[in-house]
């Protein structure tokens, strides 16, 4: 004997028994409702910004400047970077107030090294850069800012390699602008 079971006879129904009056007002807010939410898919990105859409957390295209269409939350979600923006990581020291007059923390552990010829300097410098790629900056690259950022890492490595090699002079007078060249 085979036995069917409350689902499909229809014993576990569902009855919302809603006053009549609510009726009409229910019609009317609901289709308002799914409009709305509809609607707050449009998003701008601004002229300095590159917008980068992303579907239940995975990247799927890159906008452009202007007004555009997504599909409304939970679904698509919208970060914007600013790309224009020149960005800018200090080592060696710390701007505290621009100024005027400006002040300046300074961080000996990062800015002193060692010459070619075994001497002692101290060199700050600053790294500038701009996000070539929205989609890469957001999502294949952990800790790029910061204290212990990956630029900012890579600059001091690039530094302390380009001043080991050469001597106290030559870093420091003869061949100066070569030693930014080589550091980037």
């Amino acid at each position: 004997m085979e036995r069917i079971s409350r689902w499909e006879t229809g014993e576990y129904r569902i009855n919302l028994n809603l006053p009549k009056k609510w009726i009409p007002w229910l019609k009317l807010v609901i289709p308002i409702v799914v409009l709305l939410w509809f609607l707050s898919g449009i998003y701008i990105v601004g002229p300095d910004e590159q917008g980068v859409v992303r579907r239940f957390g995975k990247a799927v295209r890159v906008t452009e400047p202007g007004p555009h269409y997504r599909l409304p939350s939970p679904i698509e979600r919208v970060d914007k970077p600013k790309i224009q923006q020149v960005r800018r990581i200090e080592i060696g020291f710390e701007t505290i107030s621009p100024g005027p007059p400006a002040r300046y923390s300074f961080h000996p552990e990062e800015s002193l090294m060692l010459t070619g010829d075994e001497q002692i300097i101290d060199a700050q410098i600053i790294v500038q850069y701009k996000i070539k790629d929205a989609a890469n900056y957001l999502f294949n690259v952990r800790n790029l800012e910061g204290s212990q950022g990956t630029i900012k890492d890579a600059a001091e490595v690039a530094l302390r390699q380009v001043v080991g090699k050469r001597p106290i002079d030559d870093v420091l007078i003869k061949e100066k602008l070569q030693v930014e060249i080589d550091i980037r």
